[in-house]
């Protein structure tokens, strides 16, 4: 079973496990008039500060279009928790408040508010003047990643040592974002490394290093929560 395509923009350091904070935008969802916005209560995100940029000037390694489009920024935030993906529609008028065009795509933001890193293109039929957006409500994923190590861990450097770990679903099915870590039984007692959030297909592999040298590590295990989770737990220790 594989992993929803998505083209990734993420505020950390790889496309499949992010260290710190991540965002994405899909290539593009379903479209049409069946889209339907959160309820109130639902989990979802709300977009504000919507701007506008047309005629649209696409940014370096972004593809030049065949028809007429614009480029709208935002500002995107957690309704309530982290919400999981959810399809966002971006709707563009004209100065008479017709739609002039729209685009559904669906997000992803693993911090609780941020501006968008980059516009999101929108194919138009006429010049539009301003911009709303509403999201659906979001769908965090169900159950947790297993990691097993493949193979043991090499030397990275001096003190810190690299482990191949390979990422299974568990009957639920995709677990969406977890959050991470890993724990090291070495010759000088145990060590953790910093936490890190997993959102990968059933049986995809990538690196985690561990800060300890590779000769002192005796065995590894690895531990996740869903990262909805991980964030009431933080929200509790620190009062926010």
């Amino acid at each position: 079973m594989g992993k929803r395509p998505l083209m990734r923009v993420l505020v950390a350091s790889s496309a499949l496990v992010a260290t710190a904070i991540g965002y994405s935008i899909g290539a593009a969802a379903t479209p049409g008039p069946g889209f339907s916005p959160a309820e109130p209560g639902e989990p979802t995100y709300e977009v504000s500060d919507v701007q506008v940029e047309y005629p649209y000037e696409p940014r370096a390694g972004e593809e030049e279009s065949t028809q007429a489009v614009a480029g709208v920024s935002f500002a995107l935030a957690w309704s309530d928790g982290y919400p999981g993906p959810a399809v966002c529609r971006f709707e563009l008028l004209n100065g008479s408040g017709e739609e002039v065009g729209y685009r559904d795509v669906e997000i992803d933001s693993l911090t609780p508010s941020l501006n968008a890193p980059a516009p999101i293109a929108v194919p138009v039929s006429s010049s539009p003047v301003t911009g709303r957006a509403e999201c659906s409500a979001g769908t965090p994923g169900v159950g947790v990643y297993t990691l097993s190590l493949e193979g043991d861990p090499t030397e990275a450097g001096p003190s810190i040592a690299t482990a191949i770990v390979r990422a299974t679903w568990g009957d639920e099915g995709d677990p969406g974002t977890n959050s991470c870590v890993g724990t090291a039984d070495t010759t000088l007692g145990e060590i953790s490394t910093d936490p890190f959030t997993v959102d990968v297909g059933d049986g995809d592999v990538f690196p985690v290093e561990i800060p300890t040298p590779v000769d002192t590590i005796l065995a590894v295990d690895f531990k996740c929560v869903p990262f909805a989770q991980s964030t009431q737990a933080t929200e509790g220790v620190d009062g926010r």
